[in-house]
């Protein structure tokens, strides 16, 4: 091995080094991004839905309320047509 051989060699182990340690970097910042639009769209899917959940509820409290009538309603039709 040579004197040049060995300075070429620690140039492009501490250039890989370098290299290594910017692209940690940009994957860092890529999940901080990623993270910072997930929660923006979580915040705004929670925005969107929120206002209509009180109306879900009560639609589903409707229905839990009339549901055992319809079964009863349906039970009765069935016996008269026997």
């Amino acid at each position: 091995m040579q004197v040049g051989d060995a300075d070429y060699n620690q140039t492009r182990c501490t250039l890989v080094k370098y290299n290594f340690v910017v692209r940690d970097k940009e994957l860092a910042v890529q999940r901080e991004e990623q993270a910072s639009k997930h929660a923006n769209a979580e915040t705004e899917f929670q925005r969107q839905v929120d206002p209509k959940k009180p109306n879900i509820e009560l639609k589903q409290a409707e229905e839990n309320v009339f549901k055992p009538k319809l079964a009863g309603s349906a039970q009765s039709a069935a016996e008269l047509l026997k």
